[in-house]
């Protein structure tokens, strides 16, 4: 029950808010892409070799 209470406000605040939150999931996303490839690309360039 909390949790949807926590939903609902969150919810609230990104209706009130989209623009911020937009940047803030694009740059979220992008770290996390950035991350993912970080990790990837030395298995990726040994396996070329």
């Amino acid at each position: 029950m909390m949790l949807l209470n926590i939903l609902t406000s969150l919810r609230q605040q990104i209706r009130q808010n989209q623009a911020a939150w937009g940047t803030l999931m694009l740059f979220a996303a992008g770290l996390i892409i950035l991350l993912s490839l970080m990790t990837l690309m030395p298995y990726s360039a040994s396996a070329i070799e």
